[in-house]
């Protein structure tokens, strides 16, 4: 690959910069997922916290319920984001 950029006229400081270039959009992009990744595992522990909460008092209500449902399903759909999770929570907690 890089015989051939040189045959195509490109300095081994061009085929330095390219190499440079892709992996920053990499690791970019790793960082991203992490971020993805830490949002909902921050939104599913709170919400967690949350309901363990309502159960240890004795206070459960209808937003305790929407709250396990929603855990329940975030739990089957692994692929869902914070944001996701909390529109479903949104919806079952208060049907928009």
């Amino acid at each position: 690959m890089i015989r051939d950029a040189q045959k195509n006229g490109l300095s081994i400081d061009d085929i330095a910069k390219m190499f440079s270039k892709t992996l920053n959009a990499v690791q970019q992009e790793d960082q991203k997922k992490k971020a993805i990744t830490d949002a909902r595992t921050e939104l599913i522990e709170h919400m967690k916290d949350q309901f363990e909460t309502a159960v240890s008092k004795g206070h459960l209500d209808c937003t305790d319920a929407a709250a396990l449902y929603t855990l329940t399903m975030a739990e089957k759909y692994p692929d869902w984001t914070a944001e996701n999770i909390k529109d479903y929570f949104h919806y079952r907690d208060y049907g928009r």
